[in-house]
């Protein structure tokens, strides 16, 4: 794999001569979002890293993971990730879906210490059960919270993306659909196995 940071910046209020120009254009928007997205989750989103990174496409993909670890207390911790893809012509045949868990954040689903091995078992399989799947095609993003469970499939083809992460200091308190009046709080739950 190539990976390259980008250079670390608390606030993105112009153009950057250190990177060309494309890409530049590219950062500016992703920093545009960020503020948009503090401003309608009213949450503080204030500082980013970004990754360019360019798979080799040799038939591995990247495991299944979360972006952050839970349950360790951090001043400021990922809380947004977006992944924006660059890959002309990608067709399915390729491979290299992003696989995204949505259940992963459902509260209901989360294995207490009171739990029995047997519903802690149910409760992982029924978590990883939906999947919503996307194909890494040029100029598309992907939108998730850091703590939802994602993977790459295999790929045969290289696959380049940026990987943007938003960072805050607290939960973003966000419900899960169908849960009603509860949440997930993400800085809480425990590590799920994998």
């Amino acid at each position: 794999d190539f990976i390259r940071w980008m250079p670390k910046q608390k606030s993105f209020d112009g153009y950057d001569n250190t990177v060309p120009e494309g890409i530049d254009i590219l950062l500016c928007k992703l920093h545009r979002l960020r503020k948009a997205l503090a401003y309608l989750l009213e949450k503080p989103l204030y500082r980013t890293s970004i990754q360019l990174a360019r798979y080799p496409g040799d038939m591995k993909g990247y495991v299944r993971h979360r972006d952050v670890k839970l349950g360790i207390k951090e001043p400021e911790r990922r809380r947004i990730t977006v992944t924006y893809y660059c890959n002309e012509g990608w067709v399915e045949e390729y491979g290299g879906e992003f696989v995204l868990y949505p259940k992963t954040r459902d509260p209901r689903l989360v294995a207490r210490s009171t739990d029995s091995q047997e519903e802690k078992d149910r409760k992982q399989a029924e978590s990883f059960s939906v999947t919503k799947k996307f194909l890494p095609t040029a100029n598309s993003l992907a939108v998730f919270q850091s703590h939802t469970y994602h993977e790459v499939l295999p790929m045969s083809k290289p696959r380049v993306a940026f990987a943007f992460w938003m960072y805050g200091p607290q939960s973003l308190g966000l419900k899960y659909p169908g849960t009603e009046g509860d949440q997930v709080d993400e800085d809480n739950q425990e590590e799920a196995k994998n």
